[in-house]
């Protein structure tokens, strides 16, 4: 149904990033892929626990996951843009 054709979408917009990042070259670009993968694993921690198995201290394991993968995100695009001069 309709949720099917959704998570498709969802699950292909997150390969794509997950690639892109791997094909980065900046000095540091390390960072970024730990903050992917840190991400992807939030969101395959949510998928499994919905729709798969419970995964004890589930909530914990994603909001760490997910806030450390911000964390670089975040530091990434502030040292990069910064670098820049924008």
């Amino acid at each position: 149904g309709v949720l099917t054709i959704g998570v498709g979408v969802y699950i292909a917009v997150i390969v794509a990033m997950s690639v892109s990042a791997m094909f980065v070259e900046r000095k540091g670009w390390w960072v970024l892929v730990v903050g992917v993968l840190l991400f992807v694993l939030s969101d395959s921690v949510i998928a499994w626990n919905r729709f798969v198995a419970h995964v004890p201290c589930a909530t914990l394991l994603i909001m760490t996951t997910y806030y450390a993968a911000q964390a670089l995100l975040w530091s990434c695009l502030v040292r990069w843009t910064d670098k820049e001069g924008r």
